[in-house]
């Protein structure tokens, strides 16, 4: 193929869209916006096929990036933060080939002319200055061709590499379901009987009540299954949640106490961000009001993400969140793989949607039932999940493995089109 260097400029027409977007009356027409989905207006401004390309940035904030630009033909509307390039007919450039060909090298050729240092914004003058390399209009259309049936296979290939991380989902949800209802490890008569433990439990449950650190009893919630949703084996034993645990929301301090940096007299406050990130972290005078936890105990979203957990976490939490704390000596590890499975948070999902805002009662969590198996069983159960979502995780690693694969694949190939090789 012949390669030909042209400047942008002289190739289309590059005009400002026509409309501000929050201003656009709703019609027949589409209108092309900076999200990948089109708006509608009740006008429309252009009749030819063009590329649309946004003039600021995606992230802003003094960061110039692109997220995608746009291919739209026949009567639409663009938003006026887009510059709309249209091919003249002389050119013989056709608007997908250019879209393709922009939004492959986005990143090279349009980020880079993006300027400010607050509102990075992107120059109709400088785009038109961009030299585009043009083949013949016969070779633009057979590239087209080829882009579409290779970006089809590709798109097919990464739906099936997604199909298969569904699968693996399946699969951590199905080994913890398997793991509660005695499936997962065989049973050993030697084991210590469950009826025993369950003693054991309640006499530290007691200790926990003349401290006044929980209750005797507590309120049936409505919610809550009369009986137990499936049988166990013999040697297991229902109880509900209360019987193997306690727990309590956190405090929220004002505001205004927050700051950003650690020091003395200060101690970090966790919220349901912090379980992903430290870059929102703040902290709060300690005082005695705080509710506290320790890495490797267990801390819940109580609220909006309901059943979300962390055991990393060391600080004060807030009301949103909630701290479970196994009684001894049932095995804490056991009980963060039973609150994971639709006994608990299942359960407590389905109860919370029928709100606006999903939200947890503790009472309901309380009232839940909770298979118990005997210790020993309990500590080959957890040594038999974690070693089988090991292999879970390294599933998924190769399917993420794969999907670099195909990224690398697809950028190689289109790379060796537009370079005319």
């Amino acid at each position: 193929m012949i390669w030909r260097l042209q400047k942008l400029g002289i190739l289309c027409e590059i005009e400002k869209g026509n409309i501000g977007i929050q201003a656009a009356i709703p019609g027949k027409y589409p209108l092309v916006a900076t999200s990948e989905d089109r708006k509608t207006h009740n006008e429309y401004y252009f009749i030819e096929p063009a590329v649309c390309i946004p003039t600021v940035s995606s992230t802003g904030h003094g960061h110039a990036s692109l997220n995608r630009i746009h291919f739209q033909d026949g009567k639409f509307s663009a938003g006026s933060i887009l510059a709309v390039c249209t091919p003249l007919k002389e050119s013989s450039l056709n608007a997908e080939f250019l879209y393709y060909y922009l939004s492959f090298f986005k990143d090279s050729i349009l980020v880079p002319l993006m300027q400010g240092s607050a509102n990075v914004t992107l120059k109709i003058s400088d785009l038109k200055n961009i030299e585009i390399p043009l083949p013949s209009f016969n070779d633009q259309i057979f590239l087209i061709n080829k882009f579409k049936e290779y970006i089809e296979k590709n798109e097919l290939l990464k739906s099936e590499l997604q199909h298969q991380c569904d699968l693996i989902k399946k699969l951590r949800k199905s080994i913890l379901q398997d793991a509660v209802q005695g499936e997962i490890v065989k049973q050993d008569p030697k084991d210590e009987k469950t009826s025993i433990l369950i003693e054991k439990i309640k006499k530290e449950k007691q200790k926990l009540i003349d401290s006044k650190k929980t209750k005797d009893k507590f309120p049936l919630h409505k919610n809550s299954k009369e009986y137990p949703p499936y049988e166990i084996p013999n040697n297991w034993q229902w109880v509900r949640f209360w019987d193997i645990a306690w727990c309590y929301r956190g405090h929220n301090p004002p505001k205004t106490n927050f700051i950003k940096e650690s020091k003395n007299g200060y101690i970090r406050f966790i919220q349901i961000t912090d379980f992903k990130t430290d870059t929102q972290a703040v902290y709060v005078p300690i005082n005695k009001q705080l509710k506290l936890v320790h890495k490797g105990e267990i801390v819940m979203a109580a609220y909006r993400h309901i059943g979300k957990l962390s055991r990393n976490m060391e600080g004060a939490f807030n009301v949103a969140l909630c701290k479970i704390n196994n009684i001894e000596p049932f095995n804490r590890d056991y009980l963060e793989l039973v609150i994971k499975t639709d006994l608990v948070t299942g359960e407590l999902l389905a109860a919370s949607e029928r709100g606006h805002i999903p939200s947890m009662h503790s009472e309901h969590l309380l009232s839940l039932w909770v298979p118990v198996p005997p210790l020993s069983e309990q500590e080959r159960i957890v040594a038999k999940v974690q070693e089988l979502m090991q292999t879970c995780d390294a599933l998924e690693k190769e399917i993420e493995q794969s999907k670099i694969q195909v990224q690398h694949l697809t950028q190689s190939v289109l790379r060796e089109a537009f370079e005319g090789k």
